[in-house]
């Protein structure tokens, strides 16, 4: 399996396991919020109900209260009916219709003496007033009249929930009615009574919204319709079972409940509503508004859910895919042309050329890699070297070998006057040369370092060169600082940097037209912050040409008919092995400065091609390896 099919598999299964992790978790915690939501919906919505239902039974109690603390009533109560003025029952009356214009529920109220009744009562075509100064039959109202007997003055009372005809409409159905009143305080006998119509106090309590709702009384009887069609029976508990619970939440303190029916998938919520005094001796008397809601429609809506997040993750899962695929391809397609040059050199090409990569990661790798194929470039010139040197050097033994036969039988023909044999041994001594320098840089061979002076090193240099020096009549100039007193001493081996001086000085002796000049100079410099010793050597010949100014430190390169090329590869090999440098700069008019930077003390390792790297360093002798 290729990289890119390797990356692609792993980042999408790693992604699609986060996908999956993150489902699941949204779809666990979707799942809870909703069911959640749908309780909370449910219990809300009764609370809702029940608190609009409540402040109406808080109505109905500060109506009867106030209407107890009103003048007229007052007198009423202290004066008896016998002793009451018309005004005063009419004042009384007044507020009787007030009351009763302003709450629609209203079906009846009537201030009760023995010897005096004041009532309003709502009939179909207005409220009928009422005065009578003997009892009248009361009707319903006996339950009520028997609970206000037994509580102390000032308590309001409500009556259970009673079913009345309609006054007018024999045919009409019954009416579910309560009765609630209070008895003043005093001598008198005085009684408020209130009869309310209780679908008017409910009013559209029941079967609103996304639940159903309903208001059943104490007992647990409807008095609205009931919220599940399915259920038949006329009661709350019997159709949800809460005859073990009933009575016991009643008792209790807090007026919500809660409970999911088994078997049904119903949410069941409910609320107690006071109405009357709370400390009544008969005690409160309660309606209870319900609601109802299918846990069937909770789950249908995290089925739901689950359908949306499959499709989501679903969806995902294919933009990831291909999202992953195209970015995979694309980061790839840099690393696929890396690959395709690394094969191409592997299979044995050099001349490669890299492609533009972006500078990330890959392309770094490129520039290794290029360094890497220039570092094998230079290594397969290095062994090429490294052969030729092996191979110059068994000739240039032999030859050499046979030469000194050849030289010293010359030198005895000499001796005798004969100048042909002057002229072979200045060939010989020629060819001599020649193999020097194939020998000088094809031998390993060892430093010996020593404290020299490199201003008498310079002038054994150009000692050495005068012969060819006065040849061309070239004019030598010395420069300041060639003496001892200027220039420190030089670690280094004395023999080696008098013969790079010498293959310089022949190089620019041989570049300078007869009667030129050839200026030396030699002063302290600091050369990678340790204080070293330049000379710098200036011919006025023809220079370095700019198409070689690169390939003149190469070994066998040259641009004369007579050499080896070996020359300046050798000088540059000697300071490298010192730890300086050597460049050949053009000079303004024509010529060459030869500038060779030699440190006082050489660095323990010196950047070194391989033919010429330090491979030890022993008993203050550096080798010179290959």
């Amino acid at each position: 399996m290729s990289i890119t099919k390797k990356i692609f598999a792993i980042t999408f299964c790693v992604a699609s396991l986060a996908v999956a992790a993150i489902t699941v978790t949204t779809l666990a915690l979707g799942t809870e919020a909703l069911r959640d939501l749908g309780r909370r919906r449910l219990v809300e919505g009764v609370a809702r109900e029940a608190d609009i239902l409540q402040s109406r039974g808080d109505a109905l109690r500060d109506d009867i209260t106030s209407l107890a603390k009103q003048d007229a009533v007052r007198l009423l109560s202290e004066a008896g009916g016998a002793a009451a003025t018309e005004v005063t029952a009419e004042a009384a009356v007044s507020q009787l219709r007030m009351i009763m214009e302003k709450r629609p529920a209203y079906i009846e109220l009537a201030v009760v003496q023995a010897e005096l009744q004041l009532r309003v009562r709502r009939e179909a075509d207005g409220l009928m007033v009422d005065v009578r100064r003997e009892p009248r039959p009361t009707g319903g109202e006996e339950p009520l009249l028997a609970q206000l007997a037994a509580s102390w003055p000032g308590a309001v009372e409500v009556s259970a929930v009673a079913r009345v005809a309609a006054a007018r409409d024999p045919w009409a159905p019954a009416m579910q009615v309560i009765h609630a009143g209070t008895r003043l305080p005093g001598g008198r006998q005085t009684l408020i009574l209130l009869t309310v119509d209780l679908d008017t106090l409910v009013g559209d309590i029941g079967g609103r919204g996304d639940t159903g709702l309903f208001v059943v009384d104490r007992s647990g009887d409807y008095l609205t319709r009931q919220p599940d069609a399915r259920r038949k029976a006329p009661n709350l508990l019997d159709d949800y079972g809460l005859r073990p619970t009933w009575s016991p939440w009643l008792a209790q303190h807090d007026p919500r409940y809660y409970a999911e029916v088994s078997g049904g998938g119903l949410a069941l919520a409910l609320r107690r509503v006071v109405l009357g005094d709370p400390m009544s001796p008969e005690g409160a008397r309660h309606l209870v508004v319900g609601g109802i809601a299918s846990l069937a429609d909770i789950e249908s809506e995290v089925k739901a859910l689950r359908t949306q997040l499959a499709a989501l993750s679903l969806g995902l899962g294919g933009f990831l895919a291909i999202t992953l695929a195209l970015a995979t391809a694309h980061l790839m397609r840099p690393l696929s042309a890396l690959t395709q040059v690394a094969e191409r050199i592997a299979a044995g090409q050099r001349e490669v050329t890299f492609p533009a990569l972006p500078a990330d990661e890959i392309g770094r790798l490129a520039e290794v890699m290029q360094r890497m194929l220039d570092a094998l470039r230079l290594a397969a010139k290095t062994e090429e070297q490294a052969t030729l040197g092996r191979m110059a050097t068994m000739i240039a033994h032999d030859v050499r070998n046979a030469l000194s036969s050849v030289k010293m039988n010359l030198q005895i023909l000499a001796e005798d006057g004969q100048e042909n044999c002057a002229i072979a041994l200045k060939q010989i001594t020629y060819m001599e040369s020649l193999l020097d320098d194939m020998l000088a840089f094809a031998q390993p061979d060892d430093l010996r370092l020593d404290w020299i002076d490199i201003g008498d090193a310079i002038h054994t240099a150009l000692v050495s060169m005068l012969p060819e020096i006065n040849h061309k009549a070239i004019q030598l100039i010395n420069g300041d600082g060639l003496s001892a007193a200027k220039l420190p001493k030089v670690l280094g081996d004395r023999t080696k940097l008098i013969r790079a001086l010498q293959n310089v000085v022949a190089n620019a002796v041989q570049a300078v037209s007869n009667g030129g000049t050839l200026t030396v100079t030699a002063y302290p410099v600091l050369f990678e912050s340790m204080p070293a010793v330049a000379v710098v050597i200036a011919d006025d010949g023809e220079g370095v040409p700019a198409a070689v100014a690169d390939r003149v430190f190469e070994p066998f390169f040259t641009t004369r008919a007579k050499g080896t090329g070996l020359g300046l590869a050798i000088v540059q090999r000697i300071l490298r092995a010192h730890g300086g440098t050597v460049e050949l700069m053009p000079r303004q008019g024509g010529g060459t400065d030869a500038r060779l930077v030699l440190p006082v003390t050489p660095p323990e390792s010196c950047d070194m091609e391989p033919r010429g790297s330090w491979r030890s360093v022993d008993r203050g002798t550096r080798r010179l390896g290959y």
